[in-house]
Protein backbone atom coordinates (compact mmCIF):
# COMPACT_ATOMS: atom_id res chain seq x y z
CA UNK A 1 0.00 0.00 0.00
CA UNK A 2 1.43 3.33 -0.97
CA UNK A 3 2.05 6.12 1.32
CA UNK A 4 -0.20 8.15 -1.09
CA UNK A 5 1.13 11.66 0.40
CA UNK A 6 3.97 13.75 -0.80
CA UNK A 7 7.12 13.09 2.02
CA UNK A 8 6.71 16.91 3.65
CA UNK A 9 10.12 18.42 4.26
CA UNK A 10 11.30 18.45 7.89
CA UNK A 11 9.76 14.81 8.30
CA UNK A 12 10.34 13.08 11.49
CA UNK A 13 8.73 10.03 10.80
CA UNK A 14 6.14 7.81 9.16
CA UNK A 15 3.95 5.06 11.38
CA UNK A 16 1.04 2.79 10.13
CA UNK A 17 -1.90 1.90 11.73
CA UNK A 18 -5.24 0.51 11.31
CA UNK A 19 -8.94 0.83 13.13
CA UNK A 20 -10.43 -1.52 14.81
CA UNK A 21 -14.06 -1.76 13.97
CA UNK A 22 -15.11 0.45 16.99
CA UNK A 23 -12.32 3.37 15.40
CA UNK A 24 -9.57 2.84 17.87
CA UNK A 25 -6.31 2.56 16.65
CA UNK A 26 -3.65 -0.37 16.47
CA UNK A 27 -0.38 1.12 15.63
CA UNK A 28 1.25 -1.38 13.15
CA UNK A 29 4.75 0.08 11.97
CA UNK A 30 7.35 2.89 12.56
CA UNK A 31 9.91 4.25 10.20
CA UNK A 32 12.28 7.32 11.22
CA UNK A 33 13.14 9.85 8.63
CA UNK A 34 16.76 10.64 10.41
CA UNK A 35 17.73 6.96 11.14
CA UNK A 36 16.51 5.03 8.00
CA UNK A 37 15.37 2.12 10.72
CA UNK A 38 12.26 -0.05 10.75
CA UNK A 39 10.42 -0.80 14.21
CA UNK A 40 7.31 -2.97 14.04
CA UNK A 41 4.60 -3.07 16.56
CA UNK A 42 4.02 -5.96 18.70
CA UNK A 43 0.97 -7.26 17.00
CA UNK A 44 0.10 -10.80 16.62
CA UNK A 45 -1.50 -11.10 13.59
CA UNK A 46 1.10 -8.91 11.60
CA UNK A 47 4.05 -10.54 13.31
CA UNK A 48 6.52 -11.38 10.57
CA UNK A 49 4.02 -10.14 7.64
CA UNK A 50 4.78 -6.26 7.05
CA UNK A 51 7.71 -4.97 5.24
CA UNK A 52 7.77 -0.75 5.18
CA UNK A 53 10.20 0.82 2.32
CA UNK A 54 11.85 4.20 2.50
CA UNK A 55 9.26 5.89 0.62
CA UNK A 56 6.82 4.88 3.40
CA UNK A 57 4.77 2.11 0.91
CA UNK A 58 3.75 -0.96 3.29
CA UNK A 59 3.38 -4.33 2.48
CA UNK A 60 1.27 -7.14 3.94
CA UNK A 61 2.56 -10.62 3.26
CA UNK A 62 0.48 -13.57 3.08
CA UNK A 63 -2.87 -11.38 2.75
CA UNK A 64 -5.86 -12.62 4.29
CA UNK A 65 -9.42 -12.25 4.76
CA UNK A 66 -9.03 -10.61 8.07
CA UNK A 67 -6.82 -7.93 6.80
CA UNK A 68 -9.55 -6.41 5.17
CA UNK A 69 -9.61 -3.06 7.06
CA UNK A 70 -9.04 0.64 7.09
CA UNK A 71 -5.34 1.09 6.90
CA UNK A 72 -3.86 4.96 7.76
CA UNK A 73 -0.43 6.15 6.79
CA UNK A 74 0.99 9.49 8.97
CA UNK A 75 3.86 11.29 8.19
CA UNK A 76 4.55 13.70 11.13
CA UNK A 77 6.72 16.80 11.32
CA UNK A 78 7.19 18.75 13.92
CA UNK A 79 4.47 21.10 12.76
CA UNK A 80 1.61 18.51 11.83
CA UNK A 81 0.56 15.12 11.11
CA UNK A 82 -0.63 14.06 8.03
CA UNK A 83 -2.76 11.32 7.54
CA UNK A 84 -3.82 9.71 4.35
CA UNK A 85 -6.49 6.45 4.60
CA UNK A 86 -6.42 3.42 2.51
CA UNK A 87 -9.01 0.56 2.40
CA UNK A 88 -8.17 -2.87 2.00
CA UNK A 89 -9.75 -5.46 0.90
CA UNK A 90 -8.54 -9.24 -0.19
CA UNK A 91 -9.22 -10.98 -3.08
Amino acid sequence: MPCRLDVPQKLMFGKWKYEKPDGSPVFIAFRSSTKKSVQYDDVPEYKDRLSLSENYTLSINNAKISDEKRFVCMLVTEDNVFEAPTLVKVF
